[in-house]
């Protein structure tokens, strides 16, 4: 969860793991957060639209899901047998994800 001042991922203990997996939707907060931080007005290249999980998405982190899909900075996914493109709110983020950022 992000947690803190807004800017860093913090477990329930109330500690900053360095070492912790990132969730899609707290990164997806982060790369929002330190926009708005920078003044820098993320791109909307790509029409909003919703993921096939958007309930699944956390309160806090539903507009920094739909800025990222709309700056095609994060993408929805593709699960096979599965119709419909999620965000996966809860999936770890991978490398891929974070350096496209």
């Amino acid at each position: 969860m992000v947690g803190g001042k807004g800017h860093c991922v913090q477990r329930g203990s109330g500690k900053f793991d360095l070492q912790a997996y990132i969730a899609r939707q707290d990164m997806a907060v982060m790369i929002a957060r330190f926009a708005k931080v920078m003044k820098y007005a993320l791109p909307k290249t790509m029409p909003l639209s919703e993921f096939t999980d958007q309930k699944a998405i956390s309160a806090y982190a539903v507009e920094a899901a739909q800025e990222m899909q709309q700056a095609t900075i994060i993408e929805g996914k593709v699960y096979p047998g599965e119709a419909g493109c999620f965000f996966a709110p809860d999936d770890q983020a991978t490398r891929a994800e974070a350096v496209k950022c």
